[in-house]
């Protein structure tokens, strides 16, 4: 866990609580974009820019699996998922 927080802007301190926890899920990505989470797959989806593939951390009883997944191959599991 992530034990402190920087506000770069204070317009945007009343948004940010005390209280909060940062994890950090993944490390090894060089810029990553657009977290999303898909309840039905129980999966957060980001995007690793540089490296050109998707990620998913799957919520887990034992903690995290993260899946590499090209773009395409992401969307037919989450399409088939949102199916059941």
């Amino acid at each position: 866990m992530i034990e402190t927080f920087k506000i770069l802007d204070e317009r945007f301190g009343h948004l940010f609580s005390p209280t909060a926890h940062l994890h950090r899920l993944y490390t090894g990505c060089r810029w990553t974009e657009v977290p999303a989470y898909f309840p039905a797959a129980r999966c957060l989806v980001w995007s690793d820019i540089p490296d050109n593939r998707m990620l998913r951390a799957f919520l887990r009883k034992r903690g995290l699996l993260i899946a590499r997944t090209r773009l395409v191959e992401l969307l037919a599991i989450l399409d088939e998922t949102l199916e059941r």
